[in-house]
C-alpha cells in the first residue's frame, strides 16, 4: 500500500465500511479513540486509514457476518402473489407463498417470517382470524402483519390496534410494496440506523444486528425457563477455567439475559454493561485484566459486584450463523486464557448452540407435522 493510501482520511461511514460494522459502532469506536481520530472544525470525527487498519488487526473485527435472507410470507391469491414476487425481486428477502388459511399458521410457525402479507376479501373471514392469531401468539410476537383488505373484508378484521399491524386497501399495491419495504428496512440495510447524527453507542454493533435480534426472538430462548443442560454446561465451563462464574448470556436489544448463571445471583443486566457485546461480533473474546482495558475499567460490573477482572466468551450461534449470545467465564482476578481452556470453551459453546438449534428444529418439525 502506498503512503498516500495509508494517509487517506476516512469518515465514520468509511470506517464502518472498512471494519464491517454499523456506523453507530464506528462512531463509538472513534469516540473512544479506537482507531486514533480527531475532530474537524465542524465537530465531525475523522481517522487515517492506517490507524483503522491497525484497529482492525488489534480488535479482530469480523468482516464476513451472517446475512441469511429474511423470510416474508404471503397469504394471498396466486395473481397477487405473483405481482408481489415480481415487484420485490432482488430485495434480499426469502419470499414464500401460502395458499390457504388452514395451513398458514403452521407454515408461519415453521419459517418464522419477519413480515406476513395477508389478503382479505369479503369472504375471507378465516384469513382475518389468522391476523388475530398472529398478533396474540407469543411465538409470533416478532412478526409484522400487512393486511390488504377489500372494503367489505375490513369488517372481518377484529384485531386489536397494534403497532405490528398495517391495514391497506387491497387494490393499492404500491402502498403495500412500500409498507413491505419499510417493515424489512431494518433487516436489509444491515442493522441499526446509519445516520451520522445518531448517538454513538458505548459498545460495538455488527451490521447484521437487526437480523441477529430477529433470530434471537425466533429462538424463543429469552425469558424461557431454566434447563438443566444449560446449567450443567455453564458449571462445566467454570470448572474448566477454575473460575467462580460462568454464564449462558443472550444479548437482546437493551439487556443481557442469562439462560444460566452459575456463581451469580442476578438474572440479567443492562446491555450497555455486557462484555458479551464484543463476543457476539463473531469470535471468542478475552479480557485478561478489565482494569487495564479502557473499554471496561469504568464498567459497573468491574467497579462493583461481581468485580469482573477476567472474561472469556465464545459465541452461541443458530443454524443461520447469527450469534445469539455467548457462553462466558468470569474471574475476580486478572489472568490469561490458555489454548486448551479456550478450545474447551469453544467446544462447550458449540454444544449449547447444537442444543438451541435442536429445539428450533423440533419446534419447526411440530409446525411441519401440523401442515400434513
Amino acid at each position: 500500500m502506498s503512503m498516500s493510501e495509508e494517509d487517506r482520511v476516512l469518515t465514520s461511514r468509511d470506517v464502518a465500511d472498512r471494519l464491517g460494522v454499523s456506523i453507530k459502532t464506528a462512531q463509538s469506536w472513534i469516540e473512544a479513540n479506537v482507531p486514533q481520530s480527531w475532530k474537524t472544525p465542524g465537530g465531525h470525527r475523522r481517522a487515517h486509514e492506517r490507524d483503522v487498519l491497525a484497529a482492525q488487526a488489534r480488535e479482530a473485527v469480523p468482516l464476513d457476518l451472517a446475512l441469511a435472507p429474511v423470510p416474508v410470507a404471503f397469504l394471498t391469491t396466486e395473481p397477487t402473489w405473483h405481482g408481489f414476487r415480481e415487484r420485490l425481486a432482488g430485495l434480499g428477502a426469502r419470499l414464500e407463498h401460502v395458499a390457504d388459511a388452514l395451513t398458514a399458521l403452521s407454515t408461519f410457525g415453521r419459517i418464522q417470517p419477519a413480515v406476513v402479507v395477508i389478503e382479505i376479501s369479503a369472504t375471507d373471514w378465516d384469513r382475518a382470524l389468522v391476523v388475530n392469531h398472529i398478533l396474540s401468539d407469543p411465538h409470533l410476537a416478532h412478526v409484522a402483519v400487512i393486511a390488504l383488505c377489500e372494503e367489505r373484508g375490513r369488517g372481518h378484521l377484529a384485531a386489536p390496534a397494534s403497532a405490528r399491524l398495517t391495514v391497506l386497501a387491497r387494490e393499492d399495491e404500491m402502498a403495500a410494496v412500500q409498507a413491505i419495504r419499510a417493515a424489512l428496512a431494518p433487516f436489509l440495510d444491515g442493522g441499526p440506523g446509519d445516520a451520522e447524527a445518531e448517538p454513538a453507542l458505548p459498545y460495538p454493533v455488527a451490521r447484521n444486528e437487526a437480523r441477529r435480534l430477529l433470530a434471537l426472538q425466533r429462538s424463543g430462548l429469552v425469558d424461557s425457563p431454566y434447563e438443566a443442560i444449560f446449567d450443567d454446561t455453564a458449571r462445566l465451563a467454570a470448572r474448566v477455567f477454575s473460575a467462580p462464574i460462568a454464564l449462558v448470556s443472550l444479548v437482546t436489544k437493551d439487556r443481557q439475559w442469562f439462560k444460566s448463571h452459575h456463581g451469580l445471583d442476578v438474572r440479567e443486566t443492562p446491555r450497555v454493561w455486557a462484555f458479551c457485546n464484543y463476543t457476539i461480533l463473531g469470535e471468542p473474546f478475552v479480557v485478561e485484566d478489565s482494569l487495564q482495558d479502557s473499554r471496561f475499567k469504568d464498567n459497573p460490573l468491574v467497579t462493583g459486584a461481581p468485580q469482573i477482572r477476567f472474561y472469556a466468551g465464545a459465541p452461541l450461534r443458530d443454524n443461520d450463523g447469527y450469534a445469539l449470545g455467548s457462553l462466558c467465564v468470569i474471574d475476580r482476578v486478572p489472568r490469561q486464557a490458555g489454548d486448551t481452556e479456550m478450545g474447551s470453551l469453544r467446544l462447550l459453546a458449540d454444544l449449547i448452540s447444537a442444543r438451541v438449534n435442536l429445539a428450533t428444529q423440533t419446534r419447526r418439525a411440530h409446525w411441519r407435522a401440523a401442515d400434513a
